[in-house]
Formats: C-alpha cells, sequence, structure tokens
C-alpha cells in the first residue's frame, strides 16, 4: 500500500463509509490497521471522531475504530481513551457508541468512564 498522510486516511475513510465503493476501502484498511497500536490508533481515532462531518459519521468511527482499540487494548485502551476524553467533546459524544463485553476485563473500568462522563455528555449534546 502506498504511504498515505493522515488526512487523506480521514478523508478515505469518510468517502469509504458514505459510498462502500471498493476504490476507498484502502482507508478503512488503514484505520483498522492503525488501531493494533495504541498510540498511534487513538491519535487517528481521534482525528477521525473530531473530523467526523455528521453525528452518524462520529458513531461509525466509534463503533468500528474505537471499539477495536478497546477490543485489542483492554484497559490501557480505557485509560487513553479517558485521558483524551477530558479535552474532546466529540470523543465523549462517541462513547456511549461502544459496546464492551460485559465479561471482559474491561467492563468494570468501562462502565466507570461512561459514568464519569454521563452529565457532560448530556450538557455537551444541548
Amino acid at each position: 500500500m502506498i504511504a498515505r498522510s493522515v488526512n487523506e486516511i480521514v478523508e478515505g475513510y469518510f468517502r469509504y463509509l458514505e459510498s462502500k465503493d471498493e476504490l476507498h476501502y484502502w482507508a478503512w484498511f488503514a484505520v483498522d490497521e492503525e488501531c493494533h497500536n495504541l498510540a498511534s490508533g487513538m491519535r487517528l481515532t481521534l482525528k477521525l471522531i473530531e473530523s467526523a462531518p455528521t453525528k452518524w459519521h462520529r458513531d461509525c468511527v466509534a463503533a468500528h475504530a474505537l471499539e477495536d482499540i478497546v477490543f485489542r487494548h483492554g484497559i490501557l485502551a480505557v485509560r487513553e481513551i479517558d485521558r483524551f476524553a477530558k479535552d474532546s467533546n466529540a470523543l465523549r459524544l462517541a462513547l456511549p457508541v461502544i459496546d464492551v463485553d460485559e465479561d471482559g476485563e474491561t467492563f468494570k473500568e468501562w462502565n466507570a468512564l461512561l459514568a464519569r462522563y454521563k452529565e457532560i455528555q448530556l450538557n455537551d449534546e444541548l
């Protein structure tokens, strides 16, 4: 695959979400690959969430990239998300979209994170 800039990946990712055109699948794949690394996956996912043109786009990113980060990196990911959520309204609004396995080790910490930001999320939506 040809190396692409973050902005090209973001643009291609949203084009793929909207069209499901195979021409832009590379961007979905690039995001998925980046999410195997916690630090770079979080940076790219946060960029996508903050760049999302609509709630639907933001929620798609949350259900794909952010959820994958939590699944792949567990409690470390929850703590990293918490760190970024303090300064990102868009990320806080995306949190409820994530489905965390009730039987998994991250469930308790994830629910604590959601509880911390629940009041802030309600204010953000107003």
